[in-house]
């Protein structure tokens, strides 16, 4: 759960978060949820990009001269690229992980 006010966010069962500085965005996972988020970093402009990210988010990446975020689900043992939108989510590996 996220909530936003004019000076601060509360986050809630969050896993970790990335920040694409030249965007001014945070992108965050919330493993209550078992979602990828994104948000300004004032706040505003919260919205759910990947509803079902898996149930152990443990890393993100952006790649914004691509347009792409990669993230790991430790609990499937998959990598993802998927658009900053949130679409086009692929798997790009997925055996031999071991984490």
């Amino acid at each position: 759960m996220i909530q936003f006010s004019k000076n601060y966010i509360i986050l809630s069962f969050f896993h970790l978060m990335t920040f694409t500085l030249s965007a001014g965005k945070l992108i965050i996972s919330d493993r209550g949820a078992g979602s990828i988020k994104i948000a300004n970093f004032d706040g505003s402009s919260s919205e759910v990009l990947i509803p079902s990210a898996g149930t152990n988010v443990r890393g993100i990446a952006t790649d914004l001269s691509m347009g792409l975020i990669f993230y790991a689900d430790n609990g499937s043992d998959i990598i993802y690229k998927t658009k900053i939108d949130g679409s086009e989510r692929t798997a790009i590996i997925q055996s031999g992980l071991g984490f």
